[in-house]
């Protein structure tokens, strides 16, 4: 889902090129779990797909979506035509500086809390991190000289559909959190110079090479 959100974003924003992107409807829930996937308006057809009759398939298209009950075929006209609508997308977009040294501090809690509050604002991938404090991240950012405040790189941010840049500062709070030592940063920091993209699609048999 989110290589497929990805995707579509980019042939928006970059190419001005329209995008539908769709699954069926047994991935509804999938989608909107999907902290990437649910910044972008998916469409669904009835499930399954595989195998149907080519009348199957006709049915579905000009039946219902079963997640906005509109004829499937009237969504994908809408999406291709109009601009988003925000209550079809499961998740709000957020508005963000393209800027790689806006970070902020949060309020001092207990580990446990933070724990919390970084999953459910979708900053991990589920499991537990280490919590980059003020403390570690300087201790990471010795592991190389660059300039904490360098701008190395750019990413998508799918909560704003665009592009935002990240710092040496920014990537050294992800190797806290990912578990990193501080002798394994320049090849961090390196990898995400090169803006070689860790998400791959599902159904690709092939991957980035460091």
């Amino acid at each position: 889902m989110s290589a497929v959100a990805g995707a579509s974003i980019i042939l928006e924003k970059e190419y001005g090129v329209p995008t539908a992107p769709f699954n069926s409807g047994a991935f509804i829930e999938v989608t909107a779990n999907d902290r990437k996937a649910g910044y972008v308006p998916f469409l669904f057809t009835p499930h399954p797909v595989i195998g149907m009759s080519d009348a199957a398939l006709d049915g579905y298209v000009v039946g219902p979506n079963p997640d906005t009950g509109n004829p499937v075929i009237q969504d994908i006209i809408d999406n291709f035509t109009k601009p988003v609508n925000p209550a079809r997308l499961k998740f709000k977009a957020a508005v963000a500086e393209n800027k790689g040294n806006s970070g902020s501090f949060l309020k001092p809690d207990t580990e446990e809390n933070l724990q919390q509050l970084f999953y459910d604002k979708g900053w991990t991938d589920g499991l537990p991190v280490i919590l980059p404090t003020e403390e570690r991240v300087a201790t990471m950012l010795a592991g190389t000289c660059a300039d904490p405040d360098e701008i190395v790189g750019e990413m998508m941010r799918f909560d704003i559909r665009g592009m935002v840049q990240y710092s040496v500062r920014n990537a050294a709070v992800l190797a806290v959190m990912a578990g990193a030592r501080p002798e394994y940063f320049p090849v961090i920091l390196a990898t995400a110079a090169h803006k070689l993209d860790a998400m791959q699609s599902s159904t690709s048999n092939w991957s980035a090479m460091l």
